[in-house]
């Protein structure tokens, strides 16, 4: 579709800016609220084009048409730039009407011409008593709303402090890098194969053949095509994003559907699983024997004034194995890094791997369900309680600064790890031997 003509039904709740990039105002309403409600129809998160347009077109031999437009939609506009906010026409449409029809046609005054001869002419707003205290009033509500802004400003939120947080929920949930990287990997395993485009290297496009797709699960195929079936799709994990790309985020259906997926059959499928749960590799990355733990941890989250919830998150540990448990785990920036970037460096044998697994796990020991987790007393178990109890301090903290910044009950608030994680994945690292 190129244009589409709507009446105010669709100012409202509906989302146009996958289609159109402009709006054009035919009539001019007098509230300014609504002709914001249209311009968000386009002007929205999603929207692909660098540019919307919003254009009023209003006839310039219309008296009503120049004064909704002077007095009332530029002002709105002005008081929008200055406070980054619109304040709504404090009174209702027929006032306001009212208002400017007797400033209009009720309104004369006479004036003199350069010859000192006489004539009447009309007065659109200085003389209406109407308008000017709609006036008034607006303009006590615009100061209200500044007060206000000031008042509620959250100065006790520093930029450091946010960027903090965010930064550390993408480390555990996904950046926009790990999504892309996670998204080549899983649709590689799959047989499928994500390449950049040439011509745009935000843009990667996925190309399906009639075998592939019989091929792909059922769950996965589904949200690729949940419309319409074609040969060729374009995704962007950048935003906003480019024109003619579907944008790929941590949440996105595809994303969950190919997690769930390999998650599911890493659990069930076994020796043929796409994703195995453990292995070993030779690499340069390590100098000594190394383990690599993927562990979902869950933590009994205590709010004060409201019930107990029960969260977890995913979290990578590291140990090596040539110290006393106490002093041979990584730190979790090691850890990661090492998951992400050591690489094999030579071959080894499958029995080897296999002696390796079982002795590491032997080490670790079977799981003791301690809700009292100073009573563990498997020593590598127990360095694990104390790294456990760290994150929850680390969460607690967090949970209270954000709450105190916006001024909550931070008394009472606790963050408890429940032991023990689920271990969802064991890579064992051998470090290469060199002559």
């Amino acid at each position: 579709p190129r244009v589409l003509v709507a009446t105010d039904c669709l100012s409202e709740g509906v989302n146009l800016q996958e289609k159109f990039s402009a709006v054009l105002h035919f009539d001019l309403p007098w509230n300014p609220n609504r002709m914001e409600q249209r311009e968000g129809r386009v002007d929205r998160y999603g929207q692909t084009e660098p540019r919307v347009k919003a254009i009023r077109f209003y006839g310039t031999d219309n008296p009503i048409d120049g004064a909704v437009l002077n007095v009332l939609l530029n002002k709105a506009r002005e008081i929008h730039r200055a406070l980054g906010t619109y304040v709504p026409v404090p009174e209702d449409s027929e006032t306001v009407m009212e208002a400017v029809l007797n400033s209009l046609f009720m309104r004369k005054k006479t004036v003199k011409t350069a010859h000192g001869q006489g004539m009447v002419q009309k007065t659109l707003f200085e003389e209406n008593p109407e308008l000017n205290k709609l006036h008034k009033q607006w303009d006590l509500d615009v100061q209200r709303e500044r007060i206000n802004r000031t008042r509620f400003a959250q100065r006790a939120i520093k930029p450091s402090e946010v960027k903090r947080e965010l930064e550390a929920v993408d480390k555990v949930l996904g950046d926009p890098e790990a999504v892309k990287e996670f998204m080549m990997e899983a649709l590689d395993r799959l047989g499928l194969t994500l390449k950049r485009d040439e011509k745009r290297p935000k843009v990667y496009r996925l190309f399906l053949s009639e075998s592939i797709l019989k091929t792909l699960p059922e769950a996965v195929s589904t949200k690729l095509f949940p419309i319409k079936r074609e040969k060729e799709l374009a995704f962007s994990f950048d935003s906003p994003t480019p024109a003619g790309a579907s944008y790929i985020g941590r949440n996105h259906p595809l994303v969950t559907a190919l997690a769930r997926y390999l998650f599911e059959n890493a659990l069930s499928a076994g020796e043929n699983a796409l994703v195995p749960r453990c292995g070993v590799i030779r690499t340069r990355a390590v100098s000594t024997l190394t383990a690599l733990l993927l562990l979902r941890v869950r933590y009994l989250l205590r709010i004060p004034q409201r019930p107990d919830l029960l969260a977890e998150e995913v979290m990578a540990a590291g140990f090596r194995l040539d110290s006393p448990p106490d002093k041979n785990w990584l730190s979790e920036k090691d850890a990661l890094f090492l998951l992400e970037n050591a690489l094999p460096s030579s071959n080894i044998s499958l029995p080897e791997k296999r002696e390796l697994l079982e002795w590491i796990l032997e080490e670790m020991g079977e799981w003791q369900n301690r809700p009292d987790m100073d009573s563990i007393k498997n020593p590598f178990q127990k360095e694990l309680s104390k790294r456990l109890k760290e994150r929850a301090k680390m969460l607690t903290e967090s949970h209270k600064r954000i709450r105190k910044a916006v001024r909550l009950r931070i008394r009472e608030l606790k963050v408890l790890p429940q032991f023990p994680p689920d271990l969802l994945g064991l890579l064992v690292l051998q470090p290469e031997v060199t002559p």
